[in-house]
């Protein structure tokens, strides 16, 4: 009997603590959100920039001769029937050309160093001291070409920089090549008054008691460029696309 009346306190103290237990929860409503964003890819066409070209030389023999007058009772005369031929012509083909020129924008620029070497050896320098020490000749200078087009003519278009020895200079093209010409023009120098010596050294001012010893010692040294070291010139191209 004593122990029926322990467990219904027991019981109704159990109930007490869970119907307290009950009053602390809550309700709760919870949700999840999602939304889309988008973002964009930045990417670049690929350009072929490369350049393939060969160089030639036409009318590449210049000769430093008499100037074709007959100098009649003159001192120094010429007794051959060459007449001196000052300018050669380079022409430069740019091989791929059917790919660069698909893109307008492209600019194609040749560096050319002119006649700066005339060593048939290691076409670097000049070695003959007293060719190059009296200046004798001159030579073309180097310079550049730039090819680009010109959308008001619809065609592509070379132009030069201003350079020593350099004449006209063109560009002709079809759908696969474009062929670059130049004139490269040489000159006589400051050690016959920049002319044909038959004109510097025949001119007022020159005799042959004066001069004939001067004139003797430099076509003696200019005919030196006739054979061995220095005999040749080289020009030298070197192209690139931007």
């Amino acid at each position: 009997m004593f122990k029926r009346k322990m467990i219904a306190p027991l019981v109704a103290i159990l109930l007490c603590v869970g119907m307290v237990s009950v009053g602390f929860a809550a309700w709760v409503i919870t949700n999840t959100d999602t939304k889309n964003t988008s973002g964009s890819f930045d990417v670049y066409e690929v350009k072929n920039k490369d350049i393939t070209i060969t160089p030639t030389m036409s009318e590449n023999t210049v000769k430093f001769a008499g100037d074709g007058e007959e100098h009649i009772g003159a001192w120094l005369s010429f007794n051959s029937g060459d007449v001196q031929d000052l300018d050669c012509t380079l022409q430069v083909t740019i091989n791929n050309w059917a790919t660069l020129q698909a893109d307008k924008t492209n600019v194609i620029t040749l560096q050319v160093n002119g006649a700066e070497a005339m060593n048939s050896a290691n076409a670097v320098t000049i070695t003959n001291d007293n060719f190059t020490n009296n200046n004798y000749i001159v030579l073309p200078s180097a310079g550049s070409i730039t090819i680009s087009y010109d959308a008001e003519q619809s065609k592509w278009v070379a132009a030069k920089t201003g350079t020593t020895g350099w004449g006209a200079v063109s560009v002709n093209t079809t759908a696969d090549t474009a062929t670059v010409t130049l004139v490269l023009e040489f000159g006589w120098g400051t050690a016959f008054g920049e002319m044909n010596p038959l004109d510097y050294y025949n001119g007022n001012g020159h005799s042959y008691e004066s001069d004939h010893t001067n004139a003797e010692t430099a076509l003696a040294n200019l005919y030196a460029l006739n054979e061995g070291t220095g005999s040749d010139y080289a020009i030298y191209v070197k192209g690139s696309v931007a």
